[in-house]
């Protein structure tokens, strides 16, 4: 049933987060009309500069529409139009809580796969003509080839507890705010309930945050004494360390871990509290 109630979440959020996707890959466009594109005269000042107001515009869109596409998963398509049709099916509470958790890091998933493959789209067609590409490839090998699987599996864990703490805020908020408690300016006081427990979460953790970087990239000391060794470095032939080498700070690696325990917890904790209140105190009412 679970499986079944992700494929509903999932098509019905379709609305949402679709045109999220598609400014992601108009930005790309307009990014590459701007940067590959030969304009002459004095009109091209002026082209140039309204496409680069289309894409600031772009960017502001994507945030908002973003964050708004969430916030209705998580809030409106629980408690508003869809809310009484949702807590009336065959399904424990619980498994809408798997169910929203699962389509909020799908379309995570697929806003990051499209941002990815759209970068890379647009790298590849600029600098199709040069040697970045290959530099590009080099570098970046030679960073991950400096980070373990078990840092790089943190690191991943880290940004999914993390999300969570986020998902876990909404939905207990939003199920405070349409409870018996509250009867009414439910969605302004689900706001401001969400401020301050976002702030008391971030208070708590804070304690655990440790002000190291949690990688160390140290500059070759050759290079500050003499920085023509540069004009001769070839990233094609010569390795990276010849620049710099990159260490992972122990400490700040055990703080990450550390508040990604404490943040799975805290997770944990707020969704109890909403399954609870969902479960004994929930009002639907539009």
């Amino acid at each position: 049933m679970v499986g079944k109630l992700i494929k509903n979440e999932f098509l019905d959020s379709r609305k949402s987060f679709l045109p999220v996707v598609l400014m992601i890959v108009s930005v790309t466009t307009i990014l590459l009309l701007v940067t590959n594109s030969h304009f002459q005269g004095g009109g091209a000042v002026f082209l140039v500069s309204i496409l680069m107001l289309v894409l600031f515009g772009l960017f502001v869109a994507i945030f908002v529409m973003w964050v708004m596409a969430f916030i209705n998963l998580l809030y409106k398509s629980v408690y508003n139009k869809n809310g009484y049709r949702l807590f009336t099916m065959p399904v424990k509470t619980w498994e809408i809580v798997v169910a929203k958790t699962a389509v909020y890091f799908l379309w995570l998933l697929i806003i990051g796969v499209v941002t990815f493959i759209s970068v890379n789209v647009f790298l590849l067609i600029t600098f199709s003509n040069t040697d970045f590409m290959e530099i590009y490839s080099s570098l970046v090998g030679y960073i991950f080839s400096n980070i373990s699987l078990p840092q790089i599996i943190l690191m991943v864990l880290s940004f999914i507890s993390n999300n969570l703490v986020t998902i876990a805020t909404i939905l207990v908020v939003g199920a405070i705010a349409n409870s018996a408690w509250i009867q009414n300016q439910r969605s302004i006081k689900a706001f401001l309930m969400y401020v301050v427990l976002t702030a008391v979460i971030s208070r708590v953790t804070a304690q655990f945050l440790s002000s190291a970087p949690i990688f160390n990239l140290n500059i070759n000391d050759a290079i500050l004494l003499d920085p023509t060794i540069l004009d001769s470095f070839n990233p094609m032939i010569d390795s990276w360390s010849t620049i710099f080498s990159l260490a992972t700070n122990v400490d700040a690696m055990q703080t990450v871990a550390k508040v990604v325990l404490l943040e799975f917890l805290m997770s944990g904790l707020l969704v109890y509290g909403t399954l609870w209140v969902w479960d004994h105190k929930l009002e639907i009412l539009n």
